[in-house]
């Protein structure tokens, strides 16, 4: 090697022995402690990352669920008059838009619990693969994680078609009511005006 490799070899040396002597210490203590049964941290750090992120889902869909279903008997109750119905058909609307919401909302309820026997599961698998060496213990089907994403996306599902069809009640009611009112004409470009 030239003087100026054997410079830079050394000057990296002075720089960094210290920071690998402390990392090469680090990990063969936690070798030693692999060594006398403790098990690795990685099965927590999982579970963690993936019980917040399905918690936030579910908290979302429970969440604007209700909210769509309330919003919804109060529009109702503040904003079509008993008996009244413009279009007949339009009740069985609202009431398909709460089955709906309810479904989201019992659907995500339910992957609470399947999420938790999904993530078990999980923890057995990685346990066989890493501690036991059972190099076959991926290739075993994890149904509740399946479970988990049907009701997931059940729940999606569900709570979209909600949203959609209270969306359409709430616009065909206004504007049925509106035009049985006689107070709105129609301009010339199509939309509706206040009379007078």
């Amino acid at each position: 090697l030239t003087p100026e490799a054997l410079g830079f070899v050394a000057q990296l040396h002075r720089s960094f022995n210290q920071r690998r002597q402390r990392l090469l210490g680090e990990r063969r203590e936690r070798q030693a402690r692999f060594d006398a049964g403790e098990l690795p941290d990685f099965l927590a750090e999982t579970h963690k990352r993936e019980v917040s992120g399905s918690e936030n889902f579910d908290k979302s869909i429970l969440t604007l669920s209700s909210a769509g279903l309330g919003l919804s008997l109060s529009f109702l109750k503040d904003f079509v008059p008993a008996g009244h119905q413009v279009y007949p058909w339009l009740p069985s609307v609202l009431y398909v838009s709460w089955a709906a919401f309810t479904v989201a909302t019992l659907s995500t309820m339910l992957s609470f619990i399947v999420s938790g026997l999904a993530l078990e599961h999980h923890k057995g698998i990685a346990y066989r693969f890493y501690m036991q060496g059972d190099e076959a213990a991926f290739a075993t089907t994890n149904k509740w994680n399946k479970l988990t994403a049907f009701l997931n996306y059940t729940s999606a599902g569900a709570f979209f078609a909600a949203l959609i069809l209270t969306t359409s009640f709430v616009i065909v009611t206004l504007q049925g009511n509106i035009m049985s009112t006689g107070n709105y004409k129609t301009n010339n470009g199509g939309s509706l005006e206040q009379k007078g």
